[in-house]
């Protein structure tokens, strides 16, 4: 229930903070918002050409946002708005492509000064489609 749920409501009531969910489009080989592209797997997007409707959205678990100081490969510029410490570990409250999303960091990771570099590991990524889960989103 907690890495995989299965509606968009439980990941965000479960676990603080909730889970980031952000609506998406489709786009060529995965979905975007407001600028930033997310790369999916083959299948889910031969899944979701398939689906009728909009109601597209990605969910990821703040503990499982990488979050670096550096440009690394397959990472995202973003604008940190927010830090918390909160003694065994930090939120770092982020902007990234117009939306708002958080990150939880251990309370030894050095957080970067205004902007950090976050990515989203395919194995932690959700794809919820109508609110409910896509199972399997990403094959191993």
């Amino acid at each position: 229930m907690f890495e995989s749920p299965n509606h968009t409501f439980v990941g965000y009531f479960i676990g603080s903070p909730g889970m980031n969910v952000v609506e998406v489009q489709r786009h060529n080989g995965g979905v975007t918002f407001n600028g930033v592209d997310i790369p999916l797997d083959d299948g889910l997007v031969d899944f979701i050409s398939q689906v009728p409707g909009d109601n597209l959205k990605i969910g990821i678990r703040p503990e499982f946002v990488h979050v670096s100081g550096e440009s690394v490969l397959g990472a995202y510029e973003a604008d940190i708005s927010h830090v918390e410490d909160l003694g065994t570990y930090k939120i770092m409250t982020f902007r990234l492509g117009g939306e708002t999303m958080k990150a939880r960091l251990d309370e030894d990771q050095e957080v970067p000064s205004g902007k950090a570099y976050v990515s989203f590991p395919k194995q932690w990524l959700k794809l919820y489609v109508d609110e409910y889960l896509v199972e399997d989103t990403y094959d191993e």
